[in-house]
């Protein structure tokens, strides 16, 4: 039986469960392992059976903390991941490991140090992506002008034609080869060309979209992309208790923010409840873990919960 290699990245929710949704029906005809720097999520990988290579260096507890804040926006460049240094000490284990278990593929989303050894040890990479990080989203011109840059000094450069904007910022991103500096630092000391942009780098052989074409409605789909639906993470944890017996007496609100609430905001919302006439089930422990947070008494903040099992 063929392997196939899923390189996580742990410490992302969104990311971690939508490989172990594929990697569920992969089992079925592939030899699956799974491969992960580090990260809270690790332990979902482990308790659906899967076989976890750790690999080295390991992230240390300051490199989580910053993945966090890039994760969710907070940084001026919002993918800015992995450095060079990052890279160098990555990209030779990844390329030995892959030698050892000779995968017929290996599969990521953001595990963004795959994009240079898989194609420097001539693996098959297939990324699982959305339709908002292929070319032909930003070709059509579909990338909004971003919040933190609604100045009104740049509506009136564009003559508050918003359509403008968001063609000019789409054509910006494809353009843009900062944001791949790092690879394409790294890339050529293993022979590879250099990246047009940070789409180019991480477009996989094959990428799988976890959406449906009618959500943007590109006017063609390359032979390379693939829509696979919607992938949201089904873990079969228990509910607690005081979930499930919550009364229903009045309209209950799910709050929940991934990976990549910002810890000031969450706890900001979870006060607006205060008051109101919900009851407010809100898994999100972990990032008001190390705040003084006065949670209203008709919210529950609960560590992960199995929303697929909760909401209904």
């Amino acid at each position: 039986m063929k392997t196939l290699v899923f390189a996580a990245a742990g410490y992302n929710l969104a990311e971690t469960g939508r490989m172990i949704e594929i990697a569920r029906e992969a089992r079925n005809h592939f030899h699956v392992i799974f491969a992960s720097y580090g990260g809270q999520f690790e332990e979902l990988i482990e308790e659906e059976g899967f076989s976890l290579t750790k690999m080295e260096p390991r992230l240390t507890r300051e490199q989580l903390d910053r993945l966090r804040i890039v994760l969710s926006g907070e940084t001026l460049n919002t993918v800015g991941y992995l450095s060079v240094k990052d890279l160098r000490a990555r990209v030779p284990n990844e390329i030995a490991f892959f030698k050892e278990v000779s995968p017929a593929a290996v599969l990521t989303g953001w595990c963004l140090s795959v994009t240079i050894s898989t194609r420097a040890a001539k693996v098959p990479f297939v990324n699982v992506l959305h339709s908002t990080t292929v070319k032909e989203y930003y070709e059509a011109g579909l990338q909004s002008w971003p919040d933190r840059r609604n100045f009104a000094l740049f509506r009136w450069l564009f003559r508050n034609d918003e359509t403008r904007m968001n063609r000019w910022m789409s054509n910006l991103v494809l353009k843009l080869a900062a944001p791949a500096k790092a690879y394409n630092t790294v890339g050529p000391e293993y022979g590879l060309p250099r990246f047009k942009n940070f789409i180019d780098l991480i477009e996989g052989d094959h990428t799988l979209l976890a959406d449906i074409p009618e959500w943007v409605g590109f006017p063609a789909v390359r032979p390379s992309l693939h829509y696979v639906g919607p992938l949201p993470t089904r873990i079969d944890k228990p509910i607690p208790e005081e979930v499930a017996s919550m009364p229903h007496d009045k309209p209950i609100v799910y709050f929940a923010m991934g990976s990549s609430g910002k810890p000031a905001l969450v706890a900001e919302i979870l006060q607006g409840f205060r008051g109101k006439p919900y009851r407010v089930i809100a898994p999100v422990k972990s990032h008001i873990q190390h705040m003084d947070a006065d949670i209203p008494d008709n919210v529950i903040v609960t560590g992960f919960l199995p929303a697929h099992k909760v909401n209904p």
